[in-house]
This record gives C-alpha cells, structure tokens and sequence, in this order.
C-alpha cells in the first residue's frame, strides 16, 4: 500500500531538484539549450530550457499581434520579474538599499534629540539637550522611457533579455537624472585636490567628515561611468591596483560600496542612506504597434504635457504600423525625502581629476 504522505515528498523533493538543476544550466550556458547540450547538460534539462525558449518566443510574437492585456501578460511573466523593482542599475536603486524604506503621500514626523553625557538612575529622565523636529512628504515624481522594437527582433527567444536591460537601463537614467540633481541641493563641496589614488582617498575622507552620521550611517560614493573605469584600472608606483575593489560598473571605494551613474560627470558624491527614506512603485509597462513616434533622444515635436518643448518644431515620425514594430512605454512612480539636512557630500571636480595619475612606473 502507498503511502501517500511520502510520495507527494517525493515528488516535492524530486521537482525542487530538477529546478535547481535546470537554474544551474540556464546560468551556465547564460540561457541557451544548445550551448547547453554542447557542455553536456542531461537531456531533460536541454528539454526544459527548449520548452522555455519556445514560450518566451510564443509570447513576444503574441504581443505583434494583439494588444490585449493578456498578450502583454505573458510578455510581463516570460520576462521574469519584469514588473518588480529594476535592480541594482542605478544610484537611486541601489541607495534604496541603504535608505529607511516609506510609502507615498505619508507625513513622516522626525524627532532628532541630542542626548548628554551621563549615566541614567532607575527611574531618572534621560537627559536631552535639545529636541529638533521636521516633517516630510513623499509626494511621488514619475519617470519613464519608451523602447521601441521591430517585428524582426522579436522572432528571437533572446529579445526579451533585450527589452528588459532596455527597460532597466531607460528608467535607471531617467530616475537618476533626477535624483542626483536633487541630492546634492545646497549639499557641502570639497574640491578633488589630485589626480592619484592618494589624493582620491584624501578627498573621500574630507567628504565624509562634511557629513553628520552615527554608527548606523550607510554610506554609498557614486562616479561617473568613464571615472569608474579609471579608478578600476588605477595602479600605485608599485604597479599594484590603487582600487582592488573597485570595477568598471562599481565596486568600493575606499571600503565604501561605490556605484556608478550616467548623471554624474564632472563629480563625484557620498550618500549616507540612513539619512534618507525612498519609496518606488512597481514598473508599469504599457505597449502598442500603431502610431507615429518621433525616433530622437531629444524630440522638437509637442506632446500633451508640460515637459513639451516650448516651441515644437514639426519633423519626421514613423509610423509603428508601417514599420513593423511595437512600442513598450515603460514608468515609475517615486520619490524620497531628507531625515537629516545634511546626506551628502560633492567632491566636485573629481570625474575629470582623479584617475590620472597611476603614480611613478615600478622600477
């Protein structure tokens, strides 16, 4: 007689290993059966990401043909946490790592004390100096991108990889964009003063002392995309690397976890995120294949909102349908507010001065 209770373990057992193995082979062969069978990957397993690949494929064409809210459905589930957070891609995401999580449209109330020196007797008041208190709202800004994509692309199972780091990095840069112009509002400067790693680490350290922290502060640096890959490849006299931490798309700086921004070029900033508190909706992704678009980066053409250029100037457009093609307009809603004055520090000058100098050659 079956046990019943033991066989559905099994099966719970046997399922939770083959999707750990397909996982391992999918990373391994980064997602393709063939290069997978060719490494030796067990059939089953070839089968599977086979299986896989033909619905991600179904999906894309599906959304060609239909707009339907189902279409766009099965493009949101193949895409495999699409609608979730966009990840480690920029500095505000990875600062929503470090900074007090909050909700839209809530009055968030501060009471900073500033405790004195002394012990505190059973019963006895704490001692406080002073009591400062502030009050923010996280009033949520929205940023968003659109991807356009050809009928040609989609054929292929690998598009939909396209379309998320398409989307992933479109939101990233327009978040950014805002939020570094914001956070370095009326924030306190020192100016980068050399171009070795010595001098990195000098200015680093005066930034840091600009900022008011405790032993909870977080702190995250943020360079440029071509000063990152300067520190990453910086070396000392010895020839050693100044950075050993640091990479081309981030790293640390100095033991402080560095990420890296396309809204940021001539500086570089520290954020201390216990200083802080974010808030970031889901991605919305909403998609056509009818219209005509303006294909530039900065359109001269009106559209319907305030951010329309003030004087639109009439130019060429392309029709979605003539073209073949399908538009996804990707956006977010979010925002984030200070908890103290003072959360971050520019070394102004340093995305054009540091990095420059690898020191004298080994000898």
């Amino acid at each position: 007689m079956f046990d019943t209770e033991n066989l559905s373990r099994a099966d719970r057992d046997m399922n939770a290993r083959r999707a750990a193995e397909l996982a391992l082979w999918v990373l391994r062969a980064d997602g393709s059966a063939e290069r997978a069978a060719s490494a030796g990957a067990p059939r089953h397993v070839v089968k599977m990401m086979r299986a896989q690949i033909m619905g991600v494929r179904k999906a894309a064409e599906s959304a060609l043909s239909s707009e339907s809210a189902s279409a766009l459905a099965d493009i949101r589930h193949a895409t495999d946490g699409l609608m979730g957070s966009t990840g480690s891609v920029g500095l505000f995401d990875d600062l929503r790592a470090d900074a007090v999580p909050g909700e839209p449209n809530v009055q968030y109330a501060v009471g900073l004390s500033d405790p004195l020196a002394g012990g505190v007797t059973e019963g006895g008041a704490i001692r406080i100096g002073r009591m400062l208190f502030d009050s923010r709202i996280l009033r949520e800004q929205q940023t968003g991108c659109i991807v356009v994509l050809t009928k040609e692309l989609l054929r292929h199972a690998s598009a939909l990889v396209i379309i998320e780091q398409a989307m992933r990095r479109g939101i990233a840069r327009a978040t950014d964009a805002l939020v570094v112009q914001q956070l370095i509002v009326g924030a306190p400067t020192v100016a980068a003063s050399g171009n070795d790693a010595t001098a990195a680490f000098t200015d680093i350290r005066r930034a840091l002392g600009l900022i008011p922290s405790g032993a909870d502060a977080r702190f995250r640096a943020a360079v440029g995309v071509e000063l990152a890959k300067r520190m990453a490849l910086q070396t000392t006299a010895t020839g050693a690397r100044a950075h050993p931490e640091m990479t081309p798309v981030g790293g640390r700086l100095g033991g402080i976890p560095c990420s890296v921004s396309e809204a940021l070029t001539t500086d570089a900033i520290i954020t201390d995120g216990s200083a802080i508190v974010t808030t970031a909706s889901e991605i919305e992704v909403e998609s056509s294949n009818s219209g005509a678009i303006e294909m530039d980066s900065t359109p001269t053409m009106a559209s319907a909102d305030e951010s329309s250029p003030a004087q639109p100037v009439a130019t060429m457009t392309t029709s979605l349908f003539q073209a073949g093609a399908i538009a996804l307009k990707v956006k977010r809603f979010w925002d984030w507010a200070p908890i103290r004055p003072v959360h971050t520090a520019v070394i102004s000058g340093a995305g054009t001065a540091w990095g420059l100098d690898n020191g004298s050659p080994p000898q």
